[in-house]
């Protein structure tokens, strides 16, 4: 019985080590063609020294050795990248590799141009008691209908817009 035991212990022992071979030959690949895409980032060609570039699936898939991509090995390709500072687009019939930081100095929306183009689509998809957050997004508008903006309060921006809401109503 303890023998039977033992032998069947075995047995799964060897299918796990069976399988795991297998994922750490993809992972492997994924390793291997995330490296590889971050060295090509560093090559000079298409007139510039290093940056983003596209790929056609198709060379992807023969610099990772694959026949077909796959969506799995094309995510996990994507966080293997993303790991080390890369962004991996899929543009459908091409990738595109581009440095994370590239996105660093990207400007960024002001709160009054969230509110306003997100009342336009609130008016857009209807609001009222059929609307998704009901009540809540009412009492919002009516609150927000109350304080005017004048231009003064949106060259200051967020925080200070608040800070003069606090002292008015002081």
């Amino acid at each position: 019985m303890a023998a039977q035991k033992t032998s069947q212990k075995e047995g799964e022992s060897a299918q796990k080590e069976d399988l795991t071979p297998g994922a750490n030959i993809v992972q492997s690949k994924v390793s291997a063609t995330a490296q590889a895409l971050i060295s090509l980032y560093d090559q000079p060609f298409g007139g510039k020294d290093r940056g983003r570039f596209q790929i056609s699936k198709r060379r992807l898939a023969d610099l990772s050795g694959h026949v077909v991509l796959t969506s799995s090995f094309l995510s996990e390709l994507a966080c293997q990248l993303a790991e080390n500072g890369y962004f991996l687009l899929d543009r459908n019939d091409y990738l595109v590799v581009l440095a994370a930081t590239v996105t660093r100095n990207y400007r960024r929306v002001p709160d009054e141009l969230v509110e306003t183009f997100g009342n336009a689509v609130e008016e857009e998809a209807g609001s009222g008691e059929d609307h998704p957050l009901g009540p809540l997004k009412l009492r919002q508008k009516e609150e927000s209908g109350k304080q005017a903006k004048s231009a003064g309060d949106l060259a200051r921006g967020p925080r200070k817009r608040q800070e003069k809401m606090v002292r008015n109503d002081q």
